[in-house]
């Protein structure tokens, strides 16, 4: 029996700059739509249908002035709506500013410690409990966040039991870079 894997995980989505230590900060990449699609969308796309993530971490930058976290047009529109991507987004440590970021696609904050530090609130913790209970996280959203974290947990045996039901998605083929993994030989 082959021990449980954790979920493959793909960073940073979309269009981070050079790692150089970077903090989160205002800055954003001006992208045209078209030009935007044909570079970077594209590249991303080809490798998450290829290698099939578990989860994809949006970046600290913002895009066209949206943070990467809370970019609804990419999260939502693109990567699960138009991609049909089946995995979770989280958040790069220290990304997360505001429950609302929920809203527009992110499933996960991580790095709690880090959003505390810089920006002196964890946005998934009281906010986003709050924003339920008041009605503005809808039911169906917190659902689907859940939904996402445990598909991809149980695509790789990674749940107690180890019961990996048959998850299939649109795409099947595997990156000719990297040898397939458990979740996608088994």
């Amino acid at each position: 029996m082959l021990e449980p894997e954790s979920p493959e995980i793909w960073d940073h989505f979309l269009v981070e700059g050079p790692s150089t230590h970077a903090t989160p900060g205002p800055r954003s990449v001006p992208l045209n739509t078209d030009a935007h699609r044909e570079s970077d969308l594209l590249a991303f796309e080809i490798a998450i249908e290829r290698s099939q993530p578990g989860a994809v971490m949006s970046g600290y930058n913002m895009i066209n002035g949206d943070y990467a976290g809370g970019n609804d047009h990419l999260l939502n529109d693109v990567l699960k709506g138009a991609w049909g991507y089946p995995g979770w987004v989280m958040s790069d440590w220290g990304a997360t500013l505001d429950w609302e970021f929920a809203l527009a696609g992110l499933d996960q904050e991580s790095g709690l410690q880090i959003d505390l530090f810089y920006w002196d609130t964890t946005p998934f913790v009281e906010p986003l409990k709050e924003a339920y209970v008041e009605g503005k996280l809808p039911k169906e959203r917190l659902s689907d966040m859940v939904r996402r974290i445990l598909r991809s947990m149980f695509a790789v045996g990674s749940t107690p039991g180890d019961r990996r039901p048959t998850l299939t998605w649109r795409h099947t083929t595997r990156s000719p870079l990297r040898p397939p993994t458990r979740a996608s030989c088994c």
